[in-house]
């Protein structure tokens, strides 16, 4: 049997997705995300590292979700859904330019959030970009 083949399927591996769906680069799911909007402020932090996602808002408590599956859409948007407890948040990203409104950043995904009957438009983009991008 040859020595380069890959492991069995069943063989647990850190760099195997918990997504459902294709993995790549271009997924939003490839690493940690965050999902942000302002006018009301909130976001979701999405831990590929933690398994987890949280959607926060100012003077309100954090509220626990699962990590998101993925679904890609016609022409596509993807769709990332959490599920918990408080109810499902239906994330649906585009692949666009996309600004906050308050700062001069650019984030690389638009974002319509659907969370307990609100509907939340934002951005997204890695934690990294946000650093990057933070000067």
């Amino acid at each position: 049997e040859p020595s380069a083949a890959a492991p069995p399927a069943a063989a647990p591996s850190p760099a195997a997705p918990s997504a459902v769906g294709p993995s790549s680069a271009d997924s939003p799911l490839a690493g940690d995300l965050r999902v942000l909007g302002t006018e009301p402020f909130w976001a979701i932090d999405i831990s590929k590292t933690n398994n987890a996602a949280t959607f926060s808002r100012p003077s309100e408590a954090d509220i626990a979700l699962g990590f998101p599956t993925e679904a890609p859409g016609q022409d596509g948007p993807i769709a990332l859904t959490s599920t918990s407890p408080q109810g499902h948040a239906v994330m649906t990203l585009r692949k666009q330019d996309c600004s906050d409104g308050m700062s001069d950043r650019t984030y690389p995904w638009a974002a319509e959030v659907v969370f307990r009957g609100e509907t939340l438009k934002g951005c997204a983009a890695t934690p990294e970009f946000i650093r990057q991008t933070s000067q």
